[in-house]
């Protein structure tokens, strides 16, 4: 019902920022609305001090938690990219480490970003 309330009726919207931290089925409802030309913006990598405390953990191979997250949903996205070549799912990175940017930026490269403090809070000049 969330996703029914955020694509259709009177407060329609075309894209939502969600929370994949939940898992794969958090999203699972909203993923048939894209193919009514709407779409998702999914918190990858937030700039907030508190991100070091799940995302910026490390996992036995080495890739960080974000990393996790963001190898699992783009493989979700990729079912979702349009003719322009990127998909109708995003992802929601604060870029305020350039180097954690750029390689985020090369990693996940179909997918559109939401960058929230670019500029203002110090995020990357060159995404």
């Amino acid at each position: 019902m969330y996703a029914k309330a955020h694509f259709e009726g009177d407060f329609e919207g075309d894209f939502i920022t969600l929370n994949p931290y939940m898992g794969l089925d958090s999203i699972d409802e909203y993923l048939s609305y894209i193919k009514n030309n709407k779409g998702i913006f999914l918190l990858l990598k937030t700039s907030n001090k508190g991100s070091k405390d799940i995302q910026m953990k490390r996992l036995i191979d080495g890739r960080r938690v974000y990393e996790e997250v963001g190898d699992l949903f783009s493989k979700v996205a990729e079912e979702y990219i349009g003719d322009c070549g990127y998909s109708s799912i995003g992802f929601v990175v604060g870029c305020t480490d350039t180097k954690e940017a750029l390689n985020i930026r090369e990693r996940y490269k179909n997918i559109f970003f939401l960058i929230p403090g670019y500029g203002a809070q110090g995020a990357l000049q060159r995404m």
